[in-house]
């Protein structure tokens, strides 16, 4: 049992040092090296490697455009519970941010966020729902 509970420890803190090298690599617009680092941990299912790389497709940094990769690793990751890019994907439907926009999946993503990092509750809280979702008038008497 402990060289089980070794071994995964181990490969946490792997993971976690590689996504560290990766977000160095960014940091310093090494893209290269960052994408490599980071397709390797999005094979493994790091939500957040997944969350970045969609990043990366989105805004074309040291890749090519890709709007249907990105939204694919944004959901990856967002159905692992990263509120990252639960927020990310509230946002992009609200907007219609090169995908349909869709208030009914903007709130689904956005109460997930909510549920999961308080922090993102409070960005969310300051994007203006108003705009998105207006009051509904009540009808005088």
């Amino acid at each position: 049992m402990k060289n089980l509970l070794l071994v995964v420890l181990l490969s946490i803190s792997v993971q976690a040092g590689s996504l560290m090298q990766a977000q160095k690599a960014l940091e310093t617009n090494d893209f290269e090296k960052a994408i490599k680092i980071l397709k390797t941990l999005v094979k493994k299912n790091d939500p957040q490697a997944q969350f970045e790389m969609g990043i990366l497709y989105f805004y074309a940094k040291g890749v090519e455009v890709d709007y249907e990769k990105a939204f694919s690793l944004f959901v990856k990751s967002a159905n692992q519970n990263y509120a990252n890019a639960q927020i990310t994907l509230a946002s992009k439907y609200c907007m219609g941010d090169h995908i349909k926009k869709d208030l009914t999946k903007c709130a689904y993503w956005a109460d997930l966020a909510r549920q999961n990092d308080k922090n993102v509750s409070r960005m969310w809280n300051n994007f203006e729902l108003d705009n998105y979702f207006p009051a509904k008038k009540e009808n005088a008497d």
